[in-house]
């Protein structure tokens, strides 16, 4: 009677990660992700999550709590959803904050803490995503980019801490020539951050 109830249990979990990394990675067809855009759906992109897509309006979502400003990021804002689960696969998230630029959804950051957490978020990003890069072999941080989406990957194993950030590539463009104008922080050199 114990073993079943153990393998119910099991089985239950399975079902819930596969639950979590479904919301996490499977396009949703309807509206266009970027205003302006021909494309309804966003096929092998990480660009949709948990119902909200590039270039959304943060008018349409009244559930969203401010937490703070980005000025490296040309004045993003990060919310928070209150009803958020803060779990990921096998993966204990700190938090899920979500981007809006000039009123926009642009981007999404999963914090992780713990070398438990950061093997179980890099197994999920690696196995439903391919071709991460790896400049530094020394440090850990990887970069994916896809049509329209790009992600960074990173734990710093002194303060054991990590983070995926899957933003816009899109909407960051727009963020790096507003930046050569003269406004915003950033480098202004081009899409890569390394």
């Amino acid at each position: 009677m114990e073993r079943t109830m153990s393998d119910r249990r099991g089985l239950l979990m399975i079902i819930l990660m596969l639950m979590t990394i479904g919301v996490f990675l499977s396009p949703v067809a309807g509206r266009a992700g970027i205003p302006g855009s021909s494309e309804r759906s966003l096929p092998d992109d990480p660009g949709r999550f948990n119902g909200l897509w590039w270039g959304q309006s943060l008018a349409e979502l009244k559930e969203m709590r401010f937490v703070s400003p980005d000025p490296v990021n040309s004045g993003e804002l990060y919310y928070v959803w209150p009803r958020d689960v803060l779990q990921l696969g096998d993966a204990k998230l700190e938090y899920v904050q979500y981007g809006f630029w000039k009123g926009v959804y642009s981007s999404v950051a999963f914090g992780i803490r713990g070398v438990e957490n950061w093997e179980a978020l890099k197994s999920i990003c690696f196995e439903n995503f391919e071709r991460w890069h790896k400049p530094n072999r020394y440090v850990d941080r990887y970069y994916w980019v896809g049509k329209h989406s790009a992600m960074t990957l990173r734990y710093d194993e002194v303060l054991a801490e990590g983070q995926l950030y899957v933003y816009s590539k899109v909407i960051y463009e727009r963020q790096l020539a507003r930046e050569r104008q003269g406004t915003g922080r950033r480098s202004g050199g081009g899409f890569w951050l390394w």
